[in-house]
C-alpha cells in the first residue's frame, strides 16, 4: 500500500499540480484507502448480539477519526518520500506505526503512580521535541546517497539479498508493515 501511495500516485500527481498540493492531495487517497475497515467493523457489528453491538453512528465516527489520523500520517509520509527521494523512509515509518499504533496518552493520564505517570509524559513531550528538532536534518537526501550518486539504500539493499536469508528478510518487513495480521500477504503459494 505505502508503495503504490508515495510511488505511484504522489509521483502522478506531482506531474500535473505543484509539489505542496501533492503532498497534501496524495494523503487523501491514502486515507480513503482505509475505509473499508469502516465495512468490514459494520459487516461484523451485525453478527454481534444485540448487547453488543455498537451504534452506526460510533462506528462512523471511529473511521472518521481513523481517516483524520491516516491523512496526517499520509502527509508525513509524503514528506518523508520527498524529502529523501526514496522510497525505504516512508516504508519503514509505515511499518512502525502499524507495529506501535497511537500513543495510550489516557493510560499515561490514568497512571496511579504520580512518578511514572510524570516521567510517561516527559517522554511524550521529549519525543515530540526530538523529532521536531531533527525532522529536516534527518531527512536530508545526503544520508540516502553516496559520494557517486549511488543511493546508500541501494547497497545495502544488494547487501541484505546477498545473504541466505533474503527471503526471511521480506517476509519480517512483510510482517512489520501488516502486523495486526489482517491483510496477509499471497507469495506464490506459500502465504506469509
Amino acid at each position: 500500500l505505502e508503495f503504490v501511495f508515495r510511488s505511484a500516485i504522489l509521483c502522478v500527481l506531482y506531474s500535473h499540480v505543484s509539489l505542496n498540493s501533492a503532498l497534501f492531495y496524495s494523503p487523501l487517497f491514502f486515507g480513503l484507502a482505509h475505509f473499508h475497515h469502516m465495512l468490514e467493523h459494520i459487516h461484523r457489528n451485525r453478527c454481534e448480539t444485540s448487547t453488543r453491538r455498537i451504534a452506526l453512528l460510533n462506528i462512523f465516527l471511529m473511521h472518521v477519526f481513523q481517516f483524520s489520523y491516516t491523512y496526517i500520517f499520509g502527509v508525513y509520509s509524503s514528506f518523508l518520500f520527498i524529502r529523501t527521494g526514496h522510497f525505504l523512509p516512508s516504508f519503514l515509518a509505515h511499518s512502525l506505526c502499524n507495529s506501535l499504533g497511537l500513543p495510550d496518552i489516557p493510560s499515561v493520564l490514568n497512571c496511579q503512580n504520580r512518578y511514572q505517570k510524570m516521567f510517561l509524559i516527559f517522554l511524550y513531550f521529549f519525543g515530540v521535541y526530538l523529532f521536531a528538532t531533527n525532522l529536516f536534518r534527518l531527512t536530508q537526501s545526503k544520508f540516502y546517497y553516496t559520494n557517486n550518486n549511488t543511493s546508500m539504500i541501494y547497497h545495502i539493499g544488494r547487501i541484505v539479498c546477498d545473504t541466505r536469508h533474503c527471503s526471511f528478510f521480506f517476509y519480517f518487513v512483510l510482517l512489520l508493515n501488516d502486523i495486526d495480521g489482517d491483510h496477509l500477504v499471497e507469495f506464490g503459494t506459500t502465504r506469509l
